[in-house]
């Protein structure tokens, strides 16, 4: 289990501490992304391990001194395949010319989580074992299937160490069509039954979603259309993953011939396919959908202005006096009305602008305007996609407004805001 010690006297493989007390309960995926190499060197069958092989592993892992009563995960390519996508799978193999999931799946598919529920039951129940967490792949789509919510229950309620990673890959139907993934309200669906469920069992358990950039099929236009929507959802991710073509995958011949070999057109030919060539364009995507970076402003402008989205780029001028009265007013509100909205309200008007300042082109200050809703859920009041710095002195006065009228966290109504609605 280690090694010897070095010539600086440290011991032990740092990568292990990650696997040392994880249980692999599964080879295979029959889950067909485009972009996803397991299914040549694992296979579309499911190759699941016996309880019994699985628990026997359990209990040795509790007798290592090193373990603190915590299985970090029980899991595999996807954590929650355990057995053939379908009948026929098992009496003939993995088809030829059919996708088990994907945007549209298969309606052949088993879908059922009472076997692996068992398993994590009599996992929990072991001596020594505090908790067992999942933190491989969960399919959401897949469990979105299931009519029996009961491993999303007890998904939540114990096997959560305090973030589930999943992952959407992107937020454009158009490129989740071609990487062979559920479409994009699916996941905002699981989002919020994930959301509702956290809330009725009274848990505070984030969710964490991976985005690919660059894969075939998106652009500048669709990368700005995830940065919108992580504007809104209020969640930018500290990692992103860039595509890079990998052998035998579909999405690699996508990439080398920029044509989608499965779906021939009218005319006999193959969809074309735009793909993001150099590593130029491929950094602006990543900016993009990390628009928070300082780092990044420069990058995210100049994607900006070559994908003609230049009403999400406005002079910082437009809207420095505005922002500042407007503070000075919710300070007085505060001060003589016992109304506490200072705080969130200098903090929600840093969501709506939210990158920052930077310098542009002779000097002056910019700032990158990303619309969409901020972290606190104002509904329809704040800025959306489209609108520009003229609107900006009505979307703070509304911000203002939304804090007088309601607490944090809590929508709106029309009827609160009279006057605004015909401004």
């Amino acid at each position: 289990m280690y090694d010897p010690p070095a010539e600086n006297g440290k011991t032990g493989i740092p990568a292990l501490s990650e696997v040392q007390f994880s249980l692999v309960s599964s080879r295979g995926c029959f889950g067909a992304c485009s972009f996803c190499a397991i299914t040549f060197h694992q296979g579309r069958r499911i190759q699941a391990r016996s309880h019994e092989s699985l628990l026997k592993e359990a209990k040795i892992i509790t007798e290592n001194p090193d373990f603190k009563g915590y299985i970090h995960d029980v899991g595999g390519p996807t954590a929650n395949f355990r057995h053939d996508a379908c009948k026929f799978q098992k009496e003939r193999g993995a088809c030829q010319n059919k996708d088990c999931m994907g945007t549209n799946p298969c309606k052949n598919v088993n879908v059922t989580h009472t076997e692996y529920v068992e398993l994590l039951r009599k996992l929990r129940s072991l001596p020594k074992v505090k908790k067992v967490f999942i933190r491989s792949g969960i399919r959401f789509d897949y469990l979105m299937m299931d009519e029996d919510r009961s491993f999303f229950k007890e998904l939540i309620e114990h096997h959560i160490s305090g973030q589930l990673k999943v992952a959407p890959e992107h937020v454009s139907n158009k490129v989740l069509r071609l990487m062979r993934k559920s479409n994009h309200e699916l996941y905002e669906k699981f989002a919020a039954e994930y959301a509702e469920w956290n809330k009725k069992l009274g848990k505070k358990q984030y969710l964490v979603p991976y985005y690919i950039c660059s894969h075939p099929g998106a652009g500048l236009a669709e990368a700005i259309e995830v940065a919108l929507y992580l504007k809104k959802t209020g969640f930018v991710p500290d990692q992103v993953q860039d595509f890079y073509p990998t052998p035998g995958s579909l999405s690699t011949c996508m990439y080398w011939t920029g044509l989608n070999p499965r779906n021939r057109l009218e005319n006999g030919e193959f969809e074309e396919v735009y793909v993001a060539r150099g590593a130029h364009e491929r950094r602006l995507q990543r900016a993009l959908l990390q628009f928070n970076r300082r780092e990044n402003w420069p990058l995210v402008k100049e994607a900006l202005e070559k994908a003609g989205r230049k009403d999400l780029v406005f002079n910082v001028a437009a809207f420095t006096f505005v922002y500042f009265a407007l503070v000075f007013l919710s300070t007085l509100i505060s001060t003589f009305c016992g109304l506490d909205v200072f705080t969130s309200f200098t903090a929600s008007l840093s969501m709506v602008g939210n990158v920052g300042p930077a310098f542009g082109e002779g000097g002056h200050v910019e700032i990158f305007l990303f619309v969409g809703l901020p972290a606190v859920d104002y509904g329809d009041l704040v800025l959306r996609e489209g609108e520009i710095c003229r609107n900006l002195p009505i979307t703070v006065l509304k911000v203002l407004v939304v804090h007088l009228f309601a607490l944090e966290d809590e929508r709106v109504d029309d009827e609160h805001l009279p006057a605004l609605s015909d401004l």
